[in-house]
């Protein structure tokens, strides 16, 4: 443990993330701690793997904590490849070096994260002494070992969770009932009013105090070209995954149908990425393809290169390639799932399709092909939409106000 590295001063918030900027979640929580730090809040992060060179950032550097979490990570992959799920799940069981390092910081208040492989168990959570807040970046914390469920034909997170004659469905269930017994007193923060009212509905979180604060996002990094061309020959569309784009959730095969019905000579495709070019190499459409991008300002050009956001996720809480994009002043396209429709002003920053209805999605790619002014037009509301609503100034002092009343 780098002991020094807090100077022993009292931290008020101490987030607890799997990393600092590997994922979408730790690209929030490291937004979240550098927001609260540029506002004067004394705000640390505790993470298992640290990829920023930033000071106020640690993990468990000891040895035996290094391989007390590859051992962990090895069952892991051994109990997934037995229950063979088509979901995203943490199961969270093992004990972690890490509850010792939150003790010894003693900090006011402790914000729980993205926690996933095995970041810290949910036992050791009700051993944390300092007072906890959990930031919901997925529906984890409330279901089982599921990170999403479909809330409409799955019920088992609101009514409860029942013994099956199923592993993995009992599995759902002991993890479940862990969550019951040792998750007493804590607070939440719901990112989106999405993730917001389906804690309010749990069974684990309806009795709970829960805060509706959305991501922060450095507007003064992400920001749009002032000289940008919006009359191009070929309009630049751009689609980003944070991660792997095989994971179904991210609607790779939505995209794919609707680029075919585009005129192949109408648009570039920019597309983010590990995993997208066995699906889209052997297109007629001009592909540029990027992995993971670490740079931001390597990212931020390409925002700029691009022209219109798509995203085709089936469910997603508050996608920060929507907050990045519309920073840039992109205007975005995306289906009426999870927190997305909150993220885009329908008719102003973009357009928010219903009931996944491909048709109407590329028609309104086609109409903005065709109306290069509106793309103009989209591109200041999207600009203007982000720095007042995610705009750090505008997310630290939602932060002051909270922490005003539970700390």
């Amino acid at each position: 443990m780098d002991k020094n590295i807090y100077n022993k001063k009292k931290i008020d918030n101490l987030i607890i993330s799997y990393s600092d900027n590997f994922g979408g979640a730790a690209k929030a929580a490291l937004r979240i701690n550098e927001c609260l730090k540029n506002s004067n809040i004394s705000s640390k992060m505790l993470v298992v793997k640290k990829i920023t060179n930033f000071k106020n950032i640690t993990n468990p550097i000891g040895l035996l904590a290094k391989l007390n979490f590859k051992i962990k990570n090895k069952i892991l992959l051994v109990l997934k490849n037995i229950i063979k799920s088509d979901k995203d799940r943490s199961f969270n069981i093992f004990n972690s070096p890490i509850l010792n390092e939150i003790n010894y910081l003693m900090p006011k208040l402790v914000n729980i994260n993205w926690i996933g492989a095995e970041t810290i168990s949910i036992k050791d959570i009700s051993k944390i002494k300092s007072q906890i807040l959990f930031t919901l970046h997925d529906m984890w914390s409330f279901c089982g070992s599921e990170h999403y469920v479909d809330a409409n034909k799955e019920h088992s997170w609101k009514n409860g969770y029942k013994k099956k004659n199923s592993l993995l469905l009992n599995l759902d269930y002991y993890i479940w009932k862990m969550k019951v017994k040792y998750w007493k007193n804590f607070s939440v923060i719901a990112p989106s009013k999405w993730i917001y009212n389906l804690a309010k509905k749990s069974y684990l979180m309806r009795n709970k105090k829960i805060y509706y604060i959305p991501y922060p996002i450095n507007t003064n990094l992400y920001c749009h070209e002032k000289k940008k061309n919006f009359y191009n020959k070929k309009v630049n569309l751009l689609f980003s995954a944070f991660g792997n784009v095989d994971n179904p959730r991210k609607g790779i095969q939505l995209l794919i149908r609707i680029l075919d019905k585009l005129d192949p000579n109408s648009f570039n495709l920019n597309i983010i990425g590990f995993g997208a070019d066995k699906y889209l190499k052997n297109k007629k459409y001009n592909i540029n393809f990027y992995h993971l991008i670490k740079d931001e300002k390597k990212l931020i050009k390409i925002y700029n290169k691009s022209d219109i956001c798509l995203i085709t996720s089936l469910v997603d809480n508050y996608p920060l390639v929507l907050m990045e994009a519309q920073s840039c002043g992109l205007p975005c396209i995306g289906f009426d799932a999870g927190g997305i429709k909150e993220s885009i002003l329908n008719n102003k920053t973009g357009f928010v399709i219903k009931n996944f209805n491909i048709n109407k999605y590329v028609k309104k790619i086609n109409y903005l092909i065709a109306n290069r002014h509106i793309i103009k037009k989209f591109s200041i509301n999207s600009r203007r939409f982000a720095v007042l609503r995610w705009s750090y100034p505008i997310i630290a002092k939602k932060y002051n106000n909270l922490f005003k009343k539970i700390i």
